[in-house]
């Protein structure tokens, strides 16, 4: 028992210290030293452009209506006031908590309803159409003359997610911090650096796969945002 009591006080000690020690934690500690934190970057970018609602479709009132090649319904989102939203995919409904189960993978997707976000890729578009990729087996065609969405091209849709208010992390080390946008541009090194790998920061422009940013310490460079179809950088989509 004396053993028991023991580990218990030297586990709520720790905890204690660690939960004190936290108090005093920079973003960079968090983004760097928190386990509930770890640096992804987002997914890969393989389409032409991105297909997102627009500022006018108000999802709490009405469903959003996604149909196959033969303008037949393969996807329901709905807003429930008790159970949040609901997604009904090839006529079978998934809650929020079935996010496992559900088949609907778009290329990013929040149904917290504060925040609520729906990015769809676009892979194609043919004739009045946007061919959108709903997960790696299934596309939606959407009509272009469908006001509940909107056509928005990737460099703005990153400016807008990584600008101020929002932000941007990345892989310092591996993907360094430059003066110019180019690869063999000199290296802008931090003194913070050896310590710190994952860096906050917000763009200020973009140019083709470079971003011109700048830092939490207030260094401007250029740093490059993706390569081919591989994205480099973690986004923020909410404040």
């Amino acid at each position: 028992m004396k053993k028991l009591i023991k580990i218990f006080l030297i586990t709520l000690f720790c905890s204690f210290s660690n939960a004190q020690s936290k108090k005093n934690w920079t973003v960079l500690d968090f983004l760097n030293f928190s386990a509930e934190n770890p640096f992804i970057v987002e997914n890969d970018i393989n389409g032409v452009c991105f297909v997102i609602l627009s500022e006018e479709f108000n999802y709490y009132k009405s469903p959003i209506i996604i149909n196959n090649e033969n303008q037949n319904v393969i996807l329901n989102i709905e807003y429930n006031e008790t159970v949040g939203f609901l997604t009904t995919y090839k006529n079978k409904i998934y809650s929020k908590n079935e996010n496992l189960l559900n088949p609907f993978k778009p290329w990013f997707w929040s149904e917290n309803p504060d925040y609520f976000n729906f990015v769809l890729e676009c892979v194609d578009t043919i004739g009045n159409y946007y061919k959108v990729k709903l997960n790696n087996v299934d596309f939606g065609w959407i009509n272009k003359s469908d006001t509940n969405f909107k056509r928005q091209k990737i460099d703005e849709f990153v400016l807008e997610y990584t600008a101020d208010p929002m932000g941007l992390d990345f892989d310092r080390r591996n993907n360094p911090l430059r003066k110019e946008p180019d690869e063999k541009s000199e290296i802008i090194f931090h003194t913070e650096e050896k310590k710190y790998k994952i860096w906050r920061a917000t763009t200020l422009e973009i140019k083709n796969e470079w971003l011109r940013i700048e830092t939490i310490k207030k260094e401007i460079g250029w740093l490059k945002w993706k390569e081919g179809n591989k994205i480099l950088i973690r986004m923020y989509y909410s404040l």
